[in-house]
């Protein structure tokens, strides 16, 4: 038997914002190096173009609020795993290939 969980009006909100905005265009350019001012204006472009807090980000990733500003910062001596759980929720796709 599963149980139902309640989750806040808010939180539904938000989610349905970042999908809504996912499924639309927005004009972010990639990164094909990386280096800390580009991580720290894609991320920043990321959240802003989807209209979400850093305090929302950080909610639905999972992660603390004060990591979350260390990416947007450009600072990259974060754990891999939650950088990657930020950009997931900011719907940015982390891509790794062998030189």
């Amino acid at each position: 038997m599963s149980k139902k969980i309640h989750i806040p009006d808010e939180v539904l909100r938000i989610l349905s914002q970042i999908e809504e905005k996912q499924n639309q265009k927005i004009e972010i350019p990639s990164l094909t190096k990386v280096d800390s001012e580009g991580v720290r204006r894609l991320t920043l472009d990321s959240r802003k173009a989807l209209g979400i807090t850093q305090s929302a980000v950080g909610d639905l990733s999972g992660i603390t609020l004060s990591t979350v500003q260390k990416i947007e910062r450009g600072d990259l001596k974060v754990n891999l795993q939650s950088f990657l759980k930020m950009m997931d929720v900011l719907g940015i796709e982390v891509c790794l290939k062998k030189k």
